[in-house]
């Protein structure tokens, strides 16, 4: 059986040379206190403008909302579409940068 997120294709990303994640990580940090965890790997998304995971995460918040709870399936898409992500940042902005984001969740 296949993950869930290879069915997804990421691009590659552009290189970034300095960055400021500050306030990136200020909002990731506020929504994971609310335990709104979509939220905060849909920050990253945004972060990284991955439209067609911003897409997905806006879905699956739209049906833990209708739902009232977050179904096991997709908590566990949303941590694989979450170490996807953390992966390019790693690889596109290095350890230090990793850190400080990965720090916030």
């Amino acid at each position: 059986m296949a993950k869930l997120i290879n069915l997804i294709p990421i691009p590659n990303m552009r290189e970034a040379k300095d960055v400021d994640v500050s306030d990136l990580v200020k909002r990731i940090e506020k929504h994971t206190d609310r335990n709104a965890h979509t939220e905060s790997v849909l920050e990253l998304a945004k972060f990284l403008k991955e439209k067609k995971m911003e897409n997905i995460l806006n879905s699956i918040m739209d049906i833990h909302m209708e739902m009232g709870s977050m179904p096991a399936e997709l908590s566990k898409l949303r941590g694989q579409i979450l170490d996807e992500l953390m992966k390019f940042v790693k690889t596109k902005y290095g350890n230090d940068i990793y850190k400080q984001i990965n720090s916030a969740f």
